[in-house]
């Protein structure tokens, strides 16, 4: 083939294109992965995202070692890749070239990978590949992402972050697990996203893989309505328009709720819509013509609200019948059937269905009332409940539900199924291609295990080379055939080159002809077929389709690359025009490009392509969308530039076409590195060959293209060299002799077929006794399968050896001359190949098996011995018993292989292979990673979810681990005995609990309870705002009296918050209405009672004295000022006369009464007299007046419920007067004085004794401060009169004055003493102070002269 007749490989528009986003060219492959194996490339090769077309992807090599699993990828879809022969590497690397395919646009990008087979370890952790990590903030806070392996990550291993944010991150790792950790930082910008590469290293193995991290987006939930309204009919609950509320802005998916106080409403958790549960309970006269309610949307991050408001409307008599005939249908149908049955409502308008309970995702109700199963087939049968809602599609009041109970009937067999990824494809061939090539391979699976399949082969659509469809009949060039393992090879059966289509779309049927009710399962693949380019005139031009927008930065210099208009089949003398011309311009080949800087030009350019040849013409419009941003600096326009040429392309073949883009965009170019001097490059950024590479030892090239200008301006270049592919299989060598002698044992190697490729290997030969001795393996193996002690001689064997791959079905033969020899009889000959088991805990030199060999000639001197020196066993030479050398640790080395040999004689030997296998022992304890784990819940959590899986620990290979819940576990949670899982089995609620704790332990054992170890799981239960105000009560009762004076409070209500969230929330109270009722008779009044705002007591507004004997009826309301939240409660208020009272006393002590106990008491006393109790109050005094601490009376009012008429209390008396049982009741008295009989006295209480014994205490206590007081008094009063005799003795002896003058002494002063107080004088003398009226009381002190006068004891001694 000529290279210059392949048209889409040199040209440089469509090898331009980008489609996949390239993490490593390099692929390894471990030296013990296997054909069909999947092979993780270092870092995903995913399609870029936002691509708006699907992107073919094949892999082309001389051999390829790796075919992709999916030959069509869509927008950030990642490729994966297989392993399809092992036989490709040459000195352990396999070059291939990725070649993606644009399905609309023709582009193609080409990427060289590199496949090397790795030495590394089987044991050494690999990645598995992990999904985008996200970052909820940009460093602001530490974050931590895990990123599982495959094993265990051995000890004193590095873990090394390669990229442009390493040092924002800290790695280490733990188990099966590398930690990432951010490090905080200030003020920091990340551009996302990013990638790192994470190397494990540990001396010289290694593991790596690329992680791409992106900023987590955050969600911005809203409603898109903040107000719902519909009408709805009372009693029939039938809706104007069916109400779905709709919330938008969400990062996943939304869940609805309903807040809704009547409770007769629901919302579909997915779809929203709002349906009646319990239509006959809605009326106008229950909740009025309005109903409020409250949707509520979330996404697991936000929670929004609106309001609905329901409008209820009279009932309608209508003439025409609405609705479902059944209330529950019985449908039976098989899963092979479209339509499984109808069940149509009865209505004169078109009806919308929808399945509203049960699998909405398996069923589907057309129009007309047809139930389809849109499932997967079913081997088994299935039964299913669902509701189904019928809606008008307009118009009216009509709402109906209906249950379709649905049994399936399965068809007895494992379903014949493709995978998703081979459902659809294209494939590319070239017109000439020999017959027998494989076009495309579909793995069809089927799990029944006497599946037989059968393909057929349908024809879809025929193209020709103009775009035209055509009648031709593609079928007798391509035919379907069947391979290995349940696959279809579509393959060409007849040269194309007669034929004038250029792509056919083939439909592959597969069916399962021993299960015949198997439905069957087609795939589709669409052939493109390769020709010369086309140098006459077609009849129709195919331009293929420009997308309608084109967005490139106003940043781009001239002359940049805008798109590739292409016409397929390319026409040559095809005439390009494009309009504006001004702004692009376009190249023969179709280029698009600018003509000038677009810096200046409007947001969107609308620009129109034609192309013409002779007399034909074809237009595509698009527009281009300028986007404004900053000037970026000059760069090349691909970061690599990589190519592969035929080794044999002539010199000047063009290898790649370089551009590069900025400000100061300039030429010419220069080529710098080793291999530079091979290739040249001209002023317009062409780099062509300079050299013949056809006896090249070289098969890469990498050198670097450069500005001449800047050379620090470059990009890498990476050329390839393709070796020709013959089309026939070589062999190493076609004749193979070998000699063998009679006595060797079975499956010997005799020869073997070499081959750089995977072929399949048959073997004949004339005589067919012969035949039988021998059988050729996979890899070309050949082995005796019989002894050949009667067949001494000369035999000749052919094998054939054959491939069959995209070069077609080949084959080849080889010729195989085997000389069997006649061998001596002391041969050692072992009896069956054996597998040796041994214990981990076997002690050193423990017997665990014996070599068994044929018996032969005892001269022969049978010896025995393994050849390995490190062996984990020895084998006694005469016996050939085997021992235990060393001890074994399962957990370490689960297996050994062995080499036994016998000797016989001086030269004879045999050589076997065997296994010495380790049985596992229970010798390691189950152990909990952790002891105590503390996780957190939300209150609204769904039953059966998951909140926690505890994960224990067993070295044992069978040591099953099982987990038990230790008593007592709160019944709330329960837990998988072998997940580990533990559950959520009742509905939590914050405000009834807020933690659980619960003990898990592991054991060996299902039933045991003796555990290995054990674990504390703390579960937190966080609030969540669920619920509205609510009333202590559902009703309130209370009595007044006729005289309370308006504006006394009359009770005090209040509600609560049970959310803690809402603790502290204000709540508003208010009366919504207000009656009152007399004697069976009710009207509504206004303004006699209203409540507090904020805090929520009841008072009287108007006088009661109106009112007595009847009852008012007060509906109250409590709203949450925050978030609108409501509830209700009512309260009855009975006016009552003071005589209407009665008491009852309660045998209780003060300390001991509780409204359960008075409730307790009202009930009894309603339920004996047939009348309503209302308790007015409680008091704690007796019937005597005399205050007690075991007297409690209860005051209390009856009233007739049917009448709500109050009973007055002569009329009580006299009904419960003859009713034994009840406690005694007496008419209410201001003194408290009963009217009944008083009781007999009483046992003195030991309160009334301590009272009597204190107040004994305090009589004798007075009484004794009242004798005190006494003497004090009589002692007074005798000083004072004895002062009063003196006075009177010393005034008499003045006015009678002595015979003889006393004798004077010194006067002695003194502060003025009190008047008529008697005062002490020091030395104990005794003076009496008497005031002079002459002296002068301003005076401070006085002069006196005493005397001592001697008075006769009476008149005689004067």
């Amino acid at each position: 083939m000529q290279i210059s007749h392949i048209f889409i490989l040199f040209l440089p528009a469509l090898l331009n294109a980008q489609f996949l986003e390239i993490g490593s060219e390099h692929i390894e492959v471990s030296n013990n992965a296997e054909e069909g194996d999947l092979i993780l490339t270092v870092s995903p090769i995913r399609a870029l995202q936002n691509l708006d077309e699907s992107v073919h992807i094949q892999i082309e090599g001389n051999p390829s070692a790796l075919a992709v699993n999916s030959s069509i990828i869509d927008s950030d879809q990642t490729i994966q890749f297989l392993l399809v022969n092992k036989n490709a590497f040459v000195n352990g690397v396999n070059q291939v070239k990725l070649q993606a395919l644009g399905v609309i646009s023709g582009k193609v990008q080409e990427v060289d990978l590199t496949i090397h087979k790795s030495g590394v370890s089987s044991k050494f952790p690999t990645f598995l590949e992990p999904p985008r990590l996200l970052l909820k903030n940009e460093f602001e806070t530490g974050e931590t992402a895990i990123v599982k392996v495959s094993s265990d990550i051995p000890v004193e291993s590095q873990i090394n972050l390669y990229g442009k944010y390493s040092d924002r991150i800290r790695a280490s790792y733990e188990g099966d697990s590398v930690i990432l950790e951010t490090i905080p930082c200030e003020v920091c910008v990340i551009d996302f996203p990013f990638d790192l590469l994470v190397v494990i290293r540990n001396q010289d193995q290694h593991s790596e893989h690329l992680v791409s991290f992106d900023e987590e987006k955050k969600s911005s939930l809203r409603m898109t309505q903040k107000v719902y309204r519909t009408s709805i009919e009372e009693h029939s609950g039938e809706q104007e328009n069916l109400l779905k509320v709709t919330a938008i802005g969400n990062n996943s998916a939304i869940v609805y709720s309903l807040r809704d106080s009547t409770g007769l409403f629901s919302i579909h958790p997915k779809e929203g819509l709002l349906s009646i549960m319990h239509p006959e309970f809605l009326s106008i006269s229950s909740f009025g013509e309005t109903i409020e309610l409250v949707a509520i949307a979330t996404d697991g991050e936000i929670t929004t609200n609106s309001k609905i408001i329901l409008k209820i409307v009279s009932k309608i008599d209508k003439d025409v019948l609405f609705g479902f005939e059944n209330e529950i249908y019985e449908i039976s149908s098989s899963v092979n059937s479209k339509i499984i049955g109808n069940i149509k409502a009865r209505s004169t308008n078109k009806l919308d269905y929808h399945v509203t309970e049960g699998r909405e995702d398996l069923y589907k109700i057309d129009s007309d009332g047809n139930i389809l199963y849109i499932g997967d087939v079913l081997r088994d049968d299935r039964n299913d409940l669902i509701c189904v809602t019928v809606q008008e599609a307009s118009g009216g009041l009509k709402m109906s539900s209906t249950y379709v109970r649905i049994e399936l009937k399965g068809i007895g067999s494992f379903p014949i199924n493709v995978n998703k990824a081979e459902l659809d494809g294209i494939e590319s061939i070239s017109a000439e291609d020999e017959e027998g090539v494989v076009v495309s391979s579909i793995q069809f699976n089927d799990d029944d295990k006497d599946a037989d399949l059968s393909f057929g082969l349908k024809t879809v659509q025929v193209v020709d080379q103009f775009g035209n469809n055509i009648d031709e009949d593609p079928s007798k060039y391509f035919a379907i055939k069947s391979g290995d393992d349940k696959q279809a090879h579509l393959i060409v059966s007849k040269s194309l080159s007669e034929s004038n289509f250029t792509s056919v779309k083939f439909e592959i049927v597969g069916r399962d002809r021993t299960h015949p009710m198997e439905p069957s399962v087609s795939a589709y693949r669409t052939i493109v077929i390769e020709r010369h380019m086309v140098t006459e005139l077609p009849k129709s031009l195919n331009l293929l389709s420009i997308p309608k927008n084109i967005s490139v930065p106003n940043t781009v210099p001239i002359g940049s690359f805008i798109y590739q208009a292409i016409v397929l089949p390319e026409y040559k003398d095809a005439e390009f025009r494009i309009e504006p011309e001004h702004i692009f311009q376009i190249s023969k080949n179709g280029t698009i490009t600018t003509r000038k800087l677009i810096n200046d030009e409007p947001t969107n350019i609308p620009f129109r392509v034609t192309v013409s040849g002779g007399d034909l013409e074809k237009v595509e419009e698009s527009n281009l969308k300028v986007e404004r941003g900053e000037l970026a600096p000059e760069h090349f326009t691909e970061q690599e530039y990589s190519m592969n040429i035929p080794r044999v392309a002539p010199i000047d073949t063009v290898v790649a076409i370089v551009t590069t883009s900025g400000p100061n965009k300039e030429g010419p170019f220069i080529l710098r590195g080793s291999h530079s001097h091979f290739f040249n490059i001209d002023d317009e950024g062409t780099i062509k060959t300079k050299e013949d590479f056809s006896s090249s030892v070289l098969s890469d090239f990498d050198f670097l293209v450069a500005a001449a200008k800047d050379p620090s301006i470059n990009a890498p270049v990476h050329v390839h060299l393709e070796n020709i592919r013959t089309s026939k299989i070589l062999l190493a060598e076609n004749q193979l002799f070998a000699s063998v002698y009679d006595n060797i044992p079975k499956n010997s190697f005799v020869a073997k077929i070499e081959s750089e490729e995977k072929l399949e290997y048959k073997l004949t030969s004339e005589n067919p006794k012969i035949e039988k001795l021998f059988n050729i393996d996979s890899d070309g193996t050949i082995r005796n399968i019989e002894y050949l002690t009667d067949f001494v001689g000369m035999y000749t064997l052919l094998v054939q050896a054959s491939s069959i791959d995209r070069a077609g079905v080949r084959s080849t033969n080889a010729t195989v001359v085997i000389d069997v020899l006649k061998s001596n009889e002391c041969v050692p000959i072992f009896k069956e190949s054996t597998i040796y088991y041994a214990r981990e805990t076997l002690p050193i030199d423990t017997l665990i098996g014996k070599v068994e060999a044929v018996d032969i000639d005892k001269s022969c001197e049978l010896e025995y011995e393994v050849i390995e020196e490190d062996s984990p066993i020895t084998v006694d030479p005469v016996n050939g018993e085997i021992r235990t050398k060393k001890e074994f640790d399962y957990e370490k080395t689960k297996t050994y292989m062995i080499t036994l040999k016998l000797t016989a004689g001086r030269n004879n030997q045999a050589v076997q292979k065997t296994e010495l296998r380790i049985i596992d022992e229970n010798d390691h304890k189950v152990q909990f990673d952790q002891k105590i784990y503390t996780v957190e819940v939300s209150e609204d959590i769904a039953p059966s979810s998951t909140v926690f899986t505890a994960k224990a620990t067993d070295k044992d290979n069978d040591g099953k681990i099982f987990y038990h819940l230790i008593d007592p576990s709160p019944p709330q949670f329960s837990l998988h005995s072998t997940k580990g899982e533990v559950r959520v089995e009742q509905n939590l609620d914050y405000e009834n609990e807020k933690e659980y704790i619960i003990e898990i332990g592991a054991s060996n054992s299902e039933n045991s309870h003796e555990y290995l170890d054990k674990m504390t799981l703390v579960i937190k239960v966080n609030d969540v705002n669920d619920n509205g105000p609510t009333f202590s009560r559902d009703h309130f009762n209370t009595v007044t009296d006729k005289d309370t004076v308006v504006g006394s409070k009359i009770l005090n209500i209040q509600a609560h918050d049970p959310d803690s969230s809402d603790k502290g929330k204000k709540l508003e109270y208010a009366i919504t209405s207000q009656s009152f009722d007399y004697r069976g008779m009710s009207r509504n009044v206004d303004d006699v009672f209203d409540i507090h705002q904020f805090e929520g007591y009841v008072h009287s507004m108007k006088s009661l004295r109106d009112y007595v004997g009847g009852v008012f009826n007060l509906a109250l309301s409590v709203r949450d000022v925050v978030d609108g939240t409501t509830g209700k409660t009512h309260l009855k208020i009975y006016v009552n006369d003071k005589s209407d009272l009665l008491n009852i006393e309660l045998p209780y002590k003060p300390n001991e009464v509780t409204p359960q106990i008075v409730d307790s008491f009202i009930s009894q006393l309603s339920n004996s007299t047939n009348l309503v109790g209302v308790p007015h109050r409680i008091t704690y005094k007796s019937a005597h007046g005399i205050t007690s601490t075991n007297a409690v009376d209860l005051q209390i009012i009856f009233f007739n419920e049917t009448s709500t008429e109050i009973i007055p209390a002569e009329r009580i008396l006299a009904i419960t007067e003859k009713m034994r049982g009840l406690p005694e009741i007496r008419k209410y008295q201001q003194n408290a004085i009963s009217l009944s009989k008083p009781k007999p006295a009483p046992m003195i209480q030991p309160e009334l004794l301590l009272i009597a014994v204190v107040f004994l205490v305090l009589l004798a206590i007075t009484i004794v401060l009242c004798g005190l007081l006494m003497c004090y008094h009589r002692n007074k009063f005798q000083r004072q009169k004895k002062i009063v005799e003196n006075d009177r003795a010393i005034k008499n002896a003045i006015n009678f004055p002595a015979t003889r003058s006393p004798a004077l002494i010194s006067f002695k002063h003194y502060p003025s003493p009190a008047p008529d107080m008697p005062r002490p004088i020091p030395n104990g003398e005794q003076h009496a102070y008497i005031k002079s009226p002459k002296l002068n009381e301003n005076v401070a002190s006085y002069a006196i002269q005493q005397a001592t006068i001697t008075v006769a004891e009476n008149e005689e001694k004067i």
